[in-house]
């Protein structure tokens, strides 16, 4: 119904739905219907006016988030969804650290690994530059910025407690200089 008064009322705006958790982890803890992929199916096959899709993709957290995956896994993942003929977008946060964060405004705890911020930058490193390679992907953001400031997962943003930058921060500009236009 919202997807039908958006289109009422300014037909010509995009309409991007988001799906959290896109490999399903929430299936194994609530009775659902369908897994996120069917979901989009369905309403795109409705013929609601959705003109992209984006996947919020919340690491290393539980039980809000998405297990660590390997490259491959994500590959496969994107792959799947461009099944539509849709422009993808990604959303992320992934943990700099595994210990208590006041400001976290959501129960999900970080999920045992070495998260580090060298780590939350090596992720980074390693899976951004194959998410951009994917010709279907219009974008990638972060979930959150800051960590000094009430958010939603643990240790998630790009600044810390004490505002200072994260190295993920400057891995995502070399990127964006080294591999995008514009």
């Amino acid at each position: 119904m919202a997807l039908e008064i958006v289109g009422e009322i300014d037909p010509g705006k995009p309409v991007i739905v988001s799906f959290d958790q896109p490999w399903a982890e929430y299936m194994s803890r609530r009775d659902v219907d369908f897994p996120p992929l069917h979901f989009a199916d369905a309403l795109i096959r409705s013929g609601l006016p959705v003109s992209g899709l984006c996947l919020e993709i919340n690491l290393g957290y539980h039980p809000g988030g998405t297990l660590n995956r390997t490259l491959l896994e994500f590959s496969r993942l994107l792959d799947l969804w461009s099944i539509f003929g849709l422009p993808l977008w990604i959303s992320l946060s992934i943990p700099s650290a595994d210990g208590e964060d006041p400001l976290a405004r959501q129960k999900d705890t970080v999920m045992p690994g070495e998260w580090t911020p060298a780590a939350q930058q090596a992720w980074v490193a390693r899976y951004l530059p194959l998410m951009l390679a994917k010709p279907f992907v219009q974008g990638i953001h972060w979930n959150q910025l800051r960590d000094s400031v009430p958010h939603d997962f643990p240790h998630g943003g790009l600044f810390d407690e004490r505002r200072q930058a994260k190295p993920a921060l400057r891995t995502l500009a070399l990127l964006r200089q080294a591999l995008l236009k514009g």
